[in-house]
């Protein structure tokens, strides 16, 4: 009940909102009258409720007869004629729009597959420059390993050992390619040398890689140590 009191009273006041708007529109348009007023209070109360439309407003100017409109599809030539060329601009602009599409994408196109073999050729030309570069790399420490291997073969053993667990710190590796190339017989006398706990650590790593340098070799050949026998 409550919801059917509150769309009542909704209708209702939309209803007087209405009809205030509707009597400020005859009000400012000049429409409004005295009689025109008493007529509406007349409906407002009911008097008029029995009696026909016709006599509420015998003063209402009568309605314009409609406008005669043109039949459906009834154009002038001229109006055919022009539809008839503005299609065809419309058609020729789209075909010339989808040429230019067309002529674009192929450019477009070109130009993708000249970058991409440009990309090619620069890939190319950077891996030849990388193995260029690292076979001049390697020249040098070639060259530079035969020049510290004349140096160190030249150096008293005390001086050559200071220089071996320098070598060490810096690259175990190239300690062992170095004390592995001198011959046995100077790599024992500079070996000799370490003495202190942490040369005697320097030592006893060097030797270990140098055993696994050993056992790589004699794997591939037979797949077994210096210690193991055939049967």
């Amino acid at each position: 009940m409550s919801s059917i009191k509150s769309l009542i009273a909704a209708f209702s006041t939309a209803t007087l909102l209405a009809l205030a708007a509707f009597v400020g529109f005859l009000a400012a348009t000049g429409r409004l009258n005295a009689e025109r007023l008493n007529l509406i209070a007349q409906v407002l109360r009911g008097e008029l409720a029995g009696q026909p439309a016709e006599a509420h407003d015998a003063h209402a100017p009568a309605a314009a007869p409609p406008a005669t409109q043109p039949a459906h599809g009834q154009r002038s030539a001229d109006e055919l004629q022009a539809q008839r060329d503005h299609e065809r601009a419309v058609r020729t602009s789209a075909e010339r729009a989808l040429r230019d599409v067309a002529a674009q994408r192929e450019l477009l196109e070109q130009a993708l597959g000249h970058l991409v073999r440009e990309q090619e050729r620069f890939e190319q030309s950077k891996a030849q420059w990388a193995q260029t570069r690292e076979k001049l790399q390697q020249q040098d420490r070639d060259a530079g390993f035969e020049e510290e291997l004349k140096l160190v073969s030249k150096l008293p053993p005390p001086q050559a050992k200071e220089h071996l667990v320098l070598t060490w710190k810096k690259s175990p590796a190239d300690a062992v390619r170095l004390i592995k190339a001198l011959s046995p017989s100077r790599s024992q006398r500079i070996l000799e040398q370490l003495k202190t706990p942490d040369e005697l650590q320097i030592l006893h790593e060097l030797l270990e890689q140098l055993r696994k340098l050993d056992v790589d070799k004699l794997a591939p050949e037979s797949g077994k140590t210096s210690g193991d026998t055939g049967h």
